[in-house]
């Protein structure tokens, strides 16, 4: 399920309470969600490592394509990747797998609202 899934689906849960009660357990509820949704419409900030990956990611994407450009990424840090790309390589390599995730989530964000293919 989407982020924007997610945040509707937390909406509707504070929108419609099922016995149309307003119950403190549902204010605990409602307010219990809205913090949910506030934290998943945050974008992450990446730090200088993810904004070079992301930054290489988004200008290789139109050379390779998704599937090349996600192979070309797994294989950075082995030598073909540091001769081609060495700067992307270092910080690709330094990334913890979250930090890895949050460039995933920041690219198809970036890629959602770009292609349209």
């Amino acid at each position: 399920m989407g982020k924007l899934e997610k945040i509707n689906e937390l909406a509707m849960e504070i929108v419609n309470d099922e016995e149309g009660s307003y119950q403190l357990a549902s204010y605990r509820l409602a307010d219990m969600n809205a913090q949910r949704i506030a934290l998943l419409s945050q974008p992450v900030e990446l730090n200088e490592n993810q904004q070079i990956v992301l930054n290489w990611m988004k200008r290789d994407l139109p050379n390779l394509g998704v599937d090349s450009l996600l192979c070309e990424l797994t294989f950075l840090s082995c030598t073909g990747g540091w001769m081609k790309n060495e700067v992307t390589a270092r910080a690709y390599r330094n990334l913890s797998n979250i930090e890895r995730l949050q460039v995933l989530q920041a690219f198809a964000e970036w890629g959602l609202g770009h292609e349209r293919n």
